[in-house]
């Protein structure tokens, strides 16, 4: 890839998070297409977005930003979700929307949230654990 395009899309991936300095990062590993186009209507209706990240791209993105500490864990297929008053908020219709896929994919992964909280879930067995910066 180019890197004019790599400068694109980074600055795409600023320009969509906006000021928004909390935002959802999601394993994807095991969800086809179908899976994450239904995730991604289920969480629009709550007006939150997910967009599918290029790791090296993203992790160059956004350093100098809150969500820099997610660089270290950019690795395998990765989503971003965010958009809503909250990351709690997130979270929480993230999650709904995850069990309920689940059922068609083998490995939900793990979640990580900026804000200083840590959030984790295995299966399709909601856990959470927060863990304060």
């Amino acid at each position: 890839m180019s890197k004019p395009v790599k400068e694109m899309m980074m600055a795409d991936y600023l320009a969509k998070l906006g000021e928004n300095g909390d935002a959802l990062l999601v394993n994807i590993r095991g969800f086809d297409a179908n899976t994450t186009n239904n995730l991604r209507k289920d969480l629009a209706k709550s007006e939150i977005s997910l967009t599918v990240l290029r790791n090296n791209v993203a992790r160059k993105a956004f350093e100098g930003t809150g969500l820099e500490p997610l660089g270290e864990l950019l690795t395998g297929p990765n989503a971003l979700v965010y958009g809503a008053e909250t990351v709690v908020e997130v979270v929480m219709l993230t999650t709904a929307g995850l069990t309920m896929s689940a059922r068609s994919a083998k490995d939900v992964g793990r979640f990580c949230a900026s804000a200083g909280s840590v959030c984790a879930m295995t299966s399709a067995t909601p856990r959470i654990s927060a863990q304060s910066a």
